[in-house]
């Protein structure tokens, strides 16, 4: 059964990471290069703000008896699932591997490639939430 109390968490924990994304927009990657504050506010913020999505994500398969093995297959599951829009899924699809990148990966990460997603991406995050969201109510 889906645990309403821990998608309301992950939900309310998303919300706050991406309005405090929204409030670094639009983000440069001077910026970020120049002001460590503005790259770990930005770098952190977006590690939960994947994480969120796939901690939930992961929490409704499992509800549906769908394991899977990487975070790689989670978006695709859900697509599968009818959950999300294949479109959605298939420009999502990578999310783990940069949630990791971000994590392990920092010293060589892609600036233009972290600046470019929370410039242009982050309504992805809020469409897997509200699809997420109204799949756990049904």
């Amino acid at each position: 059964m889906v645990d309403v109390e821990v998608v309301a968490r992950h939900l309310n924990d998303l919300d706050d990471c991406l309005q405090a994304l929204d409030g670094e927009r639009p983000v440069s990657v001077e910026s970020m290069r120049s002001d460590r504050r503005t790259r770990d506010l930005v770098l952190y913020e977006l590690q939960r703000a994947i994480q969120n999505v796939l901690d939930l994500g992961s929490h409704l398969l499992a509800d549906r008896g769908k394991v899977v093995a990487e975070y790689s297959e989670i978006f695709s599951t859900l697509a599968q699932e009818g959950v999300i829009p294949a479109d959605l899924g298939e420009r999502v699809r990578g999310l783990g591997g940069f949630r990791n990148v971000i994590i392990h990966d920092y010293v060589e990460l892609d600036l233009d490639r972290v600046a470019g997603f929370v410039n242009d991406r982050l309504d992805d995050l809020r469409a897997l939430a509200q699809h997420i969201d109204r799949a756990t109510k049904e």
